[in-house]
């Protein structure tokens, strides 16, 4: 809500300074960044292993979502008006599914990775220009700096895995059978820290009088802004367990050995992203003697591993786009 809609030049006693409040909801995300769904089946054919792969971007992408927002204004003249909008991007979460399997065993993979974060907070400083007025609206463009304040980003990404596999071999005297059974799982937890960005606000509105000096308005925004991650922190933490099962048969006797090994890994993820220059890689590490227990015929063997990484990495980006629709209401003072 901006300018008053008679066509007259405005006098000191015109009442220039005006409130709003408003809600919106940004529906589409041309550009901004996304998650990735798909699905790989592995297969071989004529003894050539192939990998099949189906994947989609996902629909929803950064800035899609509910928005809160109030605002102070100053009218200049018939056509020109300024003013600065307070609003808050409500939290958003992305999510997809990566999933993994082959049709010459028994492999299976499937990975759930999230992208989020909490409300953003922006402010947006902005100029209006009348475009067209009656006694009772008037039609507007707005075109305004869009920036929001530091904020997070969170990150997650869970993968399970199995697969298994059966060997067996025969002589004249004994079958010997070995299987083989793996599972894994895997779990990253990590937060992109987001500094101070710069944006684009621009808008198309319609204001209309509703009573007094109570407006109403509509208007179709579109935001434009490129994150830039300043850091970036992190854990990943991994664990395998190796089966692997011994049978041998003979005509007399039936044996069986189980060796299980176990392997549990700790990183540790500490990046602060540059534009350019140059880094030096530092990657501390350190590991356990393996453990080793015996029950009966199983033996299971334990291996640890830690790895810290704190070099820096080189600047990524995350464009965060909204098309949507604001609608809300002014009032002049």
């Amino acid at each position: 809500g901006t300018a008053q809609s008679t066509g007259k030049e405005y006098n000191s006693s015109d009442k220039r300074f005006f409130i709003k409040a408003y809600g919106g909801y940004g529906i589409f995300t041309p550009g901004s960044y996304r998650l990735q769904t798909s699905t790989t089946n592995t297969y071989t054919v004529n003894n050539i292993s192939r990998d099949s792969t189906i994947f989609s971007l996902g629909k929803k992408g950064l800035g899609k979502g509910l928005r809160l927002g109030g605002g102070v204004g100053y009218i200049i003249n018939n056509l020109l008006t300024i003013g600065v909008d307070f609003e808050s991007l409500e939290s958003n979460q992305l999510n997809a599914n990566i999933s993994r399997e082959s049709s010459n065993n028994t492999f299976r993979s499937n990975a759930i990775t999230s992208f989020s974060h909490k409300n953003v907070m922006t402010i947006i400083p902005h100029v209006i220009f009348k475009a067209r007025s009656s006694s009772n609206y008037f039609l507007y463009t707005k075109l305004g700096v869009l920036i929001s304040f530091p904020f997070d980003m969170d990150y997650s990404y869970i993968q399970e895995s199995s697969d298994s596999t059966a060997y067996s071999s025969t002589t004249t005297t004994q079958t010997t059978t070995d299987t083989y059974t793996n599972t894994s799982k895997q779990s990253t937890v990590a937060t992109y820290k987001v500094p101070t960005s710069f944006g684009l606000n621009v808008a198309l509105g319609a204001q209309f009088t509703i009573k007094g000096n109570l407006r109403g308005f509509v208007e179709a925004f579109a935001n434009y802004t490129v994150l830039a991650p300043s850091s970036y922190k992190g854990t990943n933490s991994y664990l395998s367990t190796r089966k692997t099962v011994n049978t041998t048969k003979t005509s007399t006797t039936n044996t069986t050995k189980t060796d299980i090994n176990i392997t549990s890994q700790h990183n540790t993820y500490d990046y602060s992203f540059i534009k350019d220059g140059s880094y030096v890689y530092v990657n501390q590490s350190s590991s356990t003697t393996p453990t080793v227990t015996k029950v009966g015929t199983t033996t299971t063997t334990t291996y640890t591993y830690n790895y810290n990484y704190n070099n820096p990495q080189s600047q990524t980006y995350r464009n965060m786009h909204a098309i949507g629709l604001n609608i809300g209401l002014s009032y002049r003072f």
